[in-house]
């Protein structure tokens, strides 16, 4: 392809390039089970599509397919998320560092008085990201939760 459209390419990139990448059959299985799960778009398969998602890091941390899926994915769900589930969505951003985001949703949580948001403070890892932001711990301050 380089050579019809005329692209000079180093010998390194023409030794990256020379072969197909090799992909691990596993991650890409859980990979797809991850993705069909995850495009049901309820809360039960979205959970399930992200477990598979997360074992196929686990098989191959480098693998870029594990990782581009998972990030594509989750922000297609957190974008289509309507706002009665905005503190899930506010997971999804938080785990995919994008805190300014997941910050202002549970902000808008906290004005909303959504039943559940007291539970971000002992909540699993999703919110660790946001922990020692300033806008996180004053948000448990506004609800009386200890730091």
């Amino acid at each position: 392809m380089a050579r019809e459209v005329k692209v000079l390419l180093t010998p390194e990139q023409q030794t990256r390039f020379s072969s197909p990448r090799k992909v691990n059959p596993a991650v890409y299985e859980a990979y797809l089970r991850g993705i069909y799960h995850i495009t049901q778009y309820t809360e039960e398969n979205i959970d399930r599509g992200l477990k598979y998602l997360h074992e196929a890091v686990e098989i191959d941390l480098a693998e870029p397919l594990a990782y581009a899926g998972r990030r594509q994915e989750a922000l297609d769900i957190a974008e289509h998320m309507d706002a009665s589930r905005a503190w899930f969505t506010a997971q999804i951003y938080a785990a995919l560092g994008e805190k300014s985001k997941a910050l202002d949703l549970l902000e808008a949580c906290y004005r909303d008085r959504v039943p559940v948001l007291p539970w971000i403070r002992v909540h699993g890892g999703e919110y660790d990201a946001l922990r020692d932001e300033p806008r996180f711990q004053e948000l448990l301050k506004r609800m009386n939760l200890p730091l």
